[in-house]
């Protein structure tokens, strides 16, 4: 699956066979999403809360969130603590969070590394 706007990366997708959902489709996939990738995408969001509850509710227990940012600006940052703190332990595996040239994994089973 996959959340696009762009209209040429839409048909792109469906050329490849990928089912292209659109926002009010991702949100009736409750607890639904084992892998989750926002491949620079964070930095173009202009309401970071609502889109870090809408993945909490995506993604299921197993899942794991990877984010990769250009670099890490503050209000980027703020996001991701507030996701992390959003997610329960057993909520989710781990988030892999890309910042530029520097990569953490933060481990929701148990403890966080």
């Amino acid at each position: 699956y996959a959340l696009e706007i762009s209209i040429s990366r839409k048909k792109y997708l469906i050329s490849k066979k990928i089912k292209v959902l659109d926002l009010n489709q991702v949100k009736n996939h409750i607890n639904y999403f084992n892998f989750i990738k926002l491949e620079q995408v964070l930095e173009h969001l202009t309401d970071l809360k609502s889109s870090m509850e809408l993945l909490k509710r995506i993604a299921n227990k197993n899942s794991i969130i990877d984010v990769s940012v250009p670099n890490g600006n503050k209000e980027i940052n703020k996001s991701i603590q507030v996701l992390l703190s959003m997610l329960k332990p057993n909520s989710v595996i781990a988030i892999i969070i890309t910042c530029g040239q520097r990569c953490q994994t933060h481990s929701l089973q148990g403890t966080r590394s």
